[in-house]
């Protein structure tokens, strides 16, 4: 037994409802400024999904079973990496020395990536199964 990867339309869909779910609830945190967060979000969480989703995907969808779990956990580290990253080289030790600032970071990130990782599975779909014939049992 086989599995067949899902269409390569399939996937450009399930990236962008994995991005477009983890920019909405920072528009509807935003409140007033929904207009101006809401592009900005999606520019950052496209980003995301295609410099750092897509590659993961790709690499790992033969070697780790994706499932709705996986497919989250994978999320909140594309989430939380990035950001945490950018924080360490830019602020550094005044941002670390703080580990209210990391739990917040880790949490909003990592939250959002998972949103966006579990939306991306399910818009995924079940791997389809192919059953190979052997011609062998015809003779």
């Amino acid at each position: 037994m086989s599995y067949r990867y899902p269409a390569t339309e399939r996937v450009a869909l399930a990236l962008i409802a994995g991005a477009v779910s983890a920019s909405l609830p920072v528009a509807l945190f935003t409140g007033g400024l929904a207009l101006i967060a809401l592009p900005a979000a999606l520019v950052v969480t496209i980003g995301h999904a295609l410099l750092l989703g897509l590659p993961a995907y790709l690499l790992l969808r033969s070697r780790v079973a994706l499932t709705v779990g996986s497919g989250a956990l994978a999320g909140m580290i594309i989430g939380v990496v990035p950001f945490m990253s950018l924080m360490m080289a830019t602020a550094g030790a005044e941002f670390a020395s703080d580990w209210r600032n990391v739990a917040n970071a880790v949490g909003v990130c990592g939250g959002l990536g998972a949103v966006g990782g579990f939306m991306f599975r399910l818009v995924l779909g079940p791997p389809v199964e192919e059953f190979a014939v052997d011609p062998a049992i015809f003779e």
